[in-house]
C-alpha cells in the first residue's frame, strides 16, 4: 500500500506527458513485481541527496523532485530512460536493469515450470536477480549458485521461495562469500537452505521483508557470519536446523519466534559473545529461562548461552547446549538435573567454577568436578579441577576442549581414561600416581594435547585409537612390567617430535596408523609377541633408519603401506611372517637389502609391496611364496631377482616384476630355479643350473649379484669349492645350458 501511495504521488508530480509515459511503465513494473521500488532504490540510489537532477538518457531533459520522491523518481527515470523498464527482453518484462548474464536452469515441472538461477558469467558485485526469466518465474537460487563468489550484495524477487543449500556436500547458495556485506530477502522466500551462507565472514545485514514466509532455517546456514550483530527471525519459522548460527561471534543476544516448533542441536554454538536467549511468548514447545531455551515436554536444556543459569525446571541438558560458551566462568547444577550429555560443556575455555547442588540425587560436586555418585566417574572438569581421590573412572569428553587446562594428576584409583577424556586440552604435565591401577585409556583420550613426554603405567593394558594423536611428545615411556597388549590405530598418529618409544614385551597388535608420520622417530624394535603391524603404522617416518624384530618373532601380517618411506638400509623379515601387504615398503629409497629368516612361511607379496626401493639390488622369492602382486618391484630398476621356482605360478600377477605397462624394458631380471640354502643370518642362494629358460630379462638390465648377510659375493663357480670354471655375475648368460654355478662367498 505504501508503494502504491508513492505511485500515485509520483501521478501528480509527473504531469508531462514524458512524465506521464515514465510512471506507466514503471506502473506496468510494479504490478509485475511489487518489490521494484525497493530494488532499485536499493541497488543505485541509497546516497541519494534530498533534491536531485536526473539527467534523461536520449532526451537531455531534466527533472526536478522534492526531498519527499527524490530517490524514488531519480530510480524510475535513469531506470526507465536508460532502457531499463522500455520495453520487452529476455526476462518476460520490463526487467534489463537486473543483474545480465546470470546463469538459469529450466525446471520442468508441466504447468509450474520454473528457473533456477546461479552467478552464471555475470561479473557485477551487487547482483539483482529478476523474478522472471522467458516468460517463467524464478522461484529457486541454487544450492551452489553463488557460491565462493567475490558479490557483495543480493536482492531476491518475492518469486523466489527457496535458498538451495546441501548438507551432505556443504554446500549452500551463498555459502564462501566473502564480501557480501548485506542480503534482502523476499517474503515468498519459505526455506533458507543447509550452509547457505556458511563463511560469509563479512556479512552484517540480513533483511527479510514484511510478511516474510520463512519456515525452515537450515543446517549450518549461518556458520562463520562473523560480522552479523542481530538478526530477526521472522514469526512463521518454525525450523531452526543444527547449529544454524554457529561461530557468530558478533551476535550479542537472539529472540525466537513463539511460530518455532524444532530447534536442532545448539544453533548457537561458538557464538562467544551470545549474552541473551529468548524465547516469545506463546510458543508451546519450547520456553526461556536464565537465557536458556528448554523444550517443554520433557524439561530439557537445549542450548545455553554465557550469562546462563540453569533453572530448577530443567530435569536433562541436551547434546552440545552449551558448545563453545568461552564466556561461561561458572555453573550451577540444580537438584533437578538427573541427566547431562557428555558433550554439553565441550569448549567452554573459560569456566573455573562448578558446581552441583548438595539434594541431587544423580551428582555431586568436588573440586570443581562433576562425578556421578553410582560409580563415582568424573564426568565434567574445567582448568580449575582436581581430580578427587575417590574417582575411578574419567568420563566421555569429561575435559573436552578445556584448552586452558595445563597440567593434571591422575588418582592411582583410577582404572578408565574414557575417550576424549582430554581431548584438545593445553596439558603439558600429565602425572600417574604411584601404584596406578590404570588399565584403559581410550580413544582420542589426550588428542591435540602439548604434552612432551609421559610415562604411562604398568597396569596399563589398552592404548586406545589416536589416544596421542598430534601430541607435541618426545619421549613415551612405559613403565616395567608393562602388562600393555594394545597399541590403537592412531595412537601416536602425527607425534613429529617423537624420538624414543620402547614398545612392551608383551603387545601383540600395532594399530593401523600407529605412528604414521613420526618423523623423528630414528629407531624401533618389534617385540616378539606382535601378531599384526597394522596399514601405515610407519608411515611417512622418514628418519627411521633402525628397524629390529626380536628373534623367535611371532608376526603374521605387515600391513598395506606399514613402512612407506622410511630410510632403513637392511631388513630382516621374520620366518612368521605369513604376508607383506600393498606398498609396504614403497619409496623406502635407502633400501638395499631384505634379508629373510630360514624356514620363511611367507605366502603373499602385496602389490607395489617394494615399489621405488631403487637402491634395492637383489631380491630372494621362496617356493612358499604363492601370491606376487601387481608390480610388486615398480620402480626397482637395479634389482634381479632370485627365486626357486622354475616359472611364474598363476597366483602371481601377470605383471609381478613390471614397471609400467608399455616395453619389456621395464622387467627386472629373473634368475629362475636356484637352490636356496639357509644359515642363521637367513636365505640365500647356493646354486643354479643354467637352462634356456633360467634368465629372463637378461638384455633388460644388468644382473646383481645375490646377497648373503655376513658375506660377500666372490664369483659364480662350476665347483662348490671355487675350483672349476668362474663366472661374474654379468656373465651367467654365457654359460652353457646344462651347466651348474654356485655361489662363491668371503666372509666380510
Amino acid at each position: 500500500m505504501k508503494d502504491k501511495k508513492i505511485i500515485k504521488q509520483l501521478e501528480l508530480e509527473m504531469s508531462n506527458s514524458k512524465g506521464v509515459d515514465v510512471l506507466n511503465n514503471i506502473k506496468q513494473a510494479y504490478y509485475n513485481d511489487p518489490g521494484i521500488l525497493k530494488v532499485q532504490q536499493n541497488k543505485r540510489f541509497k546516497k541519494q541527496n534530498a533534491e536531485s537532477n536526473v539527467k534523461i538518457h536520449g532526451h537531455r531533459k531534466f527533472f526536478v523532485f522534492t526531498s519527499a520522491f527524490a530517490a524514488v523518481a531519480a530510480i524510475i527515470v535513469a531506470v526507465v530512460f536508460s532502457g531499463v523498464l522500455g520495453g520487452p527482453n529476455n526476462h518476460g518484462s520490463n526487467t534489463t536493469a537486473y543483474t545480465e548474464n546470470l546463469g538459469y536452469k529450466l525446471i520442468e515441472n508441466g504447468d509450474d515450470s520454473f528457473y533456477e538461477v546461479s552467478l552464471g558469467q555475470a561479473t557485477d558485485k551487487d547482483i539483482v536477480i529478476p523474478s522472471k526469466h522467458e516468460n517463467l518465474p524464478v522461484k529457486r537460487v541454487a544450492k551452489d549458485g553463488f557460491m565462493k563468489s567475490d558479490i557483495k550484495s543480493v536482492i531476491i524477487p518475492n518469486s523466489v521461495t527457496v535458498i538451495d543449500g546441501d548438507g551432505e556436500l556443504e554446500e549452500g547458495a551463498f555459502c564462501g562469500c566473502q564480501e557480501l556485506v548485506n542480503i534482502v530477502i523476499s517474503k515468498n522466500v519459505t526455506s533458507i537452505g543447509d550452509y547457505t551462507f556458511f563463511s560469509c565472514y563479512n556479512l552484517t545485514s540480513v533483511t527479510f521483508e514484511i510478511g516474510s514466509k520463512l519456515t525452515y532455517i537450515g543446517k549450518s546456514a549461518f556458520v562463520y557470519c562473523n560480522s552479523l550483530t542481530s538478526i530477526a527471525i521472522p514469526n512463521g519459522v518454525t525450523n531452526i536446523d543444527n547449529d544454524a548460527f554457529g561461530d557468530c561471534n558478533s551476535l550479542t543476544s537472539i529472540i525466537i519466534p513463539s511460530s518455532v516448533t524444532n530447534i536442532g542441536y545448539n544453533p548457537f554454538a561458538f557464538c562467544g559473545n551470545l549474552a541473551s536467549i529468548t524465547i516469545e511468548t506463546g510458543n508451546t514447545v519450547y520456553k526461556s529461562e536464565g537465557n536458556c531455551i528448554i523444550r517443554i515436554s520433557d524439561n530439557m536444556l537445549i542450548a545455553g548461552c554465557n550469562n546462563s543459569q540453569i533453572s530448577n525446571s530443567v530435569e536433562s541438558i541436551y547434546f552440545e547446549a552449551f558448545l563453545g560458551c568461552s564466556s561461561l566462568t561458572s555453573i550451577i547444577i540444580p537438584n533437578s538435573v538427573t541427566n547431562i550429555d557428555w558433550t554439553a560443556f565441550k569448549y567452554c575455555s573459560g569456566l573455573t567454577n562448578i558446581m552441583v547442588d548438595v539434594d541431587n540425587p544423580v551428582y555431586k560436586s568436588e573440586d570443581n568436578c562433576i562425578i556421578r555418585i553410582s560409580d563415582n566417574t568424573l564426568i565434567l572438569g574445567c582448568k580449575n579441577s582436581v581430580i578427587p581421590d575417590n574417582v575411578m573412572n574419567i568420563g566421555y569428553g569429561a575435559f573436552y576442549g578445556c584448552v586452558n587446562l595445563t597440567s593434571i594428576t591422575i588418582p592411582n584409583k583410577v582404572k578408565n581414561i574414557d575417550n576424549y577424556a582430554f581431548y584438545n586440552c593445553d596439558l603439558t604435565s600429565i602425572i600417574f600416581e604411584l601404584n596406578s591401577q590404570l588399565i584403559n585409556i581410550g580413544d582420542f583420550a589426550f588428542t591435540g594435547c602439548k604434552l612432551t613426554n609421559i610415562t604411562i603405567p604398568n597396569s596399563v593394558i589398552n592404548i586406545g585409537d589416536n589416544a596421542f594423536w598430534g601430541c607435541s611428545l618426545t619421549d613415551v615411556i612405559f613403565a616395567s612390567d608393562s602388562q600393555l597388549i594394545n597399541i590403537g590405530n592412531g595412537a601416536f598418529y602425527y607425534c613429529y617430535n617423537l624420538t624414543n618409544i620402547i614398545i612392551p614385551g608383551n603387545v601383540t597388535s600395532i594399530g593401523d596408523s600407529a605412528f604414521y608420520c613420526c618423523m623423528n622417530l630414528m629407531s624401533i624394535t618389534i617385540p616378539n609377541s606382535v601378531i599384526n603391524i597394522g596399514n601405515y603404522a610407519f608411515w611417512n617416518c622418514n628418519s627411521l633408519i633402525n628397524i629390529i624384530f626380536e628373534s623367535n618373532s611371532q608376526l603374521v601380517n605387515i600391513g598395506d603401506f606399514a613402512f612407506t618411506s622410511c630410510k632403513f638400509k637392511n631388513i630382516t623379515i621374520p620366518n612368521s611372517v605369513i604376508s607383506i601387504g600393498m606398498c609396504a615398503f614403497w619409496n623406502c629409497e635407502s633400501l638395499t637389502n631384505v634379508i629373510f629368516e630360514s624356514n620363511s612361511k611367507l605366502m603373499n607379496i602385496g602389490d607395489g609391496a617394494f615399489s621405488s626401493c631403487t637402491n634395492l639390488a637383489s631380491f630372494i622369492i621362496s617356493s612358499s611364496v604363492t601370491s606376487i602382486g601387481n608390480g610388486a618391484f615398480r620402480d626397482c630398476d637395479n634389482l634381479t631377482i632370485y627365486t626357486e621356482l622354475a616359472s611364474r605360478p598363476n597366483g602371481w600377477d601377470f605383471y609381478w616384476n613390471k614397471s609400467v605397462y608399455t616395453d619389456d624394458q621395464y622387467y627386472k631380471p629373473v634368475v629362475w630355479g636356484c637352490t636356496l640354502s639357509e644359515d642363521d643370518n637367513g636365505i640365500y642362494v647356493q646354486s643354479f643350473t643354467k637352462l634356456a629358460s633360467s634368465v629372463d630379462n637378461q638384455n633388460s638390465k644388468v644382473i646383481s649379484v645375490p646377497y648373503r648377510k655376513g658375506y660377500n659375493f666372490v664369483e659364480w663357480n662350476t665347483n662348490t669349492d671355487g675350483s672349476g670354471t668362474s663366472y661374474a655375475a654379468v656373465d651367467i648368460n654365457s654359460v652353457i645350458n646344462g651347466t651348474t654355478l654356485y655361489t662363491i662367498w668371503a666372509i666380510n
